[in-house]
């Protein structure tokens, strides 16, 4: 357990890590707006002289491959203790956490749904199979919702970086198709996530208690109305003034709404963390 709990917390240092490096070498933390929950940690442009920031990058890229390479040991290790049914769940993990911020943030629904494979069927599946051996169907099902909450809680974190995500290149979601379109994705995907709850728990593959996370993924609705609203302004806003040139720095207009927005990327991070944390209690107490 305790082994397997280290592996997917290296998966997790290394795509953070990776991240980390790629968005300084390509210029992204220099221009982007930092929030609580987007733009990175700032800490290779905040606090360091350029020549310092060069350096410690080095030091950032070494530890997400090394935190890679561990990733890959304790994978090669399970593979010998169950077999080789543990190696395609395991390659496709590492190639998401190896290329997410250089490949796939560049194809808008690879980008949107990588995250929530990694941190739902992939890492779930997977530590269920480590532990017991044997892969689960009624386990991969229940994946399927912490997956859809990962997905949005990525994609809400991508409105404020919209336009300095442009100038390196990137082209997730809100980029391809517009700030409405992936609030609209937002509300269909946290519906979703309820609708796999209640169909889980009506059909007897989940106890029945486990509708109780239904009180937690509610409020993913209030952040789905918020995220419209929002994304219909900065939409009406940039159709008045297309003359003029896209800046990465918000205007204090922009700024102002996204402080508006800032509250409910919250509440989706405490629905993203809390939902799975009570499916998961009601299902082991059931």
């Amino acid at each position: 357990m305790l082994l397997a709990f280290c592996g997917g917390l290296l998966a997790h240092i290394s795509v953070n890590t990776f991240n980390e490096y790629f968005d300084f070498r390509s210029g992204l933390d220099q221009n982007t707006h930092k929030t609580p929950f987007s733009g990175g940690s700032g800490a290779l442009v905040q606090s360091l002289h350029a020549q310092d920031a060069k350096k410690a990058a080095k030091y950032v890229l070494f530890t997400a491959i090394l935190s890679a390479l561990l990733t890959f040991l304790i994978g090669v290790y399970f593979v010998s203790l169950h077999g080789t049914e543990l190696i395609p769940l395991g390659l496709f993990g590492l190639l998401i956490v190896v290329s997410y911020t250089r490949w796939l943030n560049k194809l808008p629904f690879a980008c949107w749904i990588s995250p929530g494979l990694g941190f739902g069927p992939l890492m779930i599946v997977g530590t269920y199979f480590v532990l017991t051996g044997t892969y689960s169907m009624t386990v991969l099902w229940t994946s399927l919702i912490p997956m859809l909450l990962a997905n949005n809680l990525l994609l809400l974190n991508q409105f404020p970086d919209v336009e300095a995500d442009k100038l390196v290149g990137r082209n997730h979601i809100p980029i391809a198709f517009g700030l409405v379109f992936s609030a609209r994705l937002y509300g269909f995907t946290a519906l979703c996530a309820m609708f796999v709850l209640i169909v889980l728990c009506y059909s007897s593959i989940i106890p029945m208690v486990s509708l109780a996370a239904l009180v937690i993924l509610l409020p993913s609705l209030l952040v789905y109305k918020k995220a419209l609203s929002y994304s219909r302004s900065v939409s009406n806003k940039n159709a008045k003034h297309q003359s003029e040139p896209a800046s990465a720095i918000p205007s204090k207009v922009d700024q102002e709404q996204l402080q508006g927005l800032l509250p409910y990327m919250g509440m989706n991070v405490a629905v993203t963390l809390l939902g799975p944390m009570l499916l998961g209690l009601c299902i082991v107490l059931a």
